[in-house]
């Protein structure tokens, strides 16, 4: 039979461990965050300063009220 590096049957079903799937959680909503604020920075950079400037000093009072 063929199996991976982990022992595991390439046939069966493999469920990962709960501290494997976490970690694996955590990865992904860290790509996901990289990504996030590199889409952010681009569309911040196609914007004119003061926009930039309005956009976020409203967003911070927002946040302000919020909490």
């Amino acid at each position: 039979m063929d199996s991976d590096e982990s022992g595991h049957d390439e046939n069966e079903f493999y469920y990962p461990d709960e501290e494997d799937y976490n970690e694996i959680q955590q990865q992904n909503e860290i790509e996901e965050d990289e990504h996030f604020s590199k889409i952010q920075e681009f569309i911040y950079s196609l914007c004119p300063d003061n926009t930039n400037k309005k956009t976020t000093y409203d967003l911070n009072v927002w946040r302000r009220y919020c909490y």
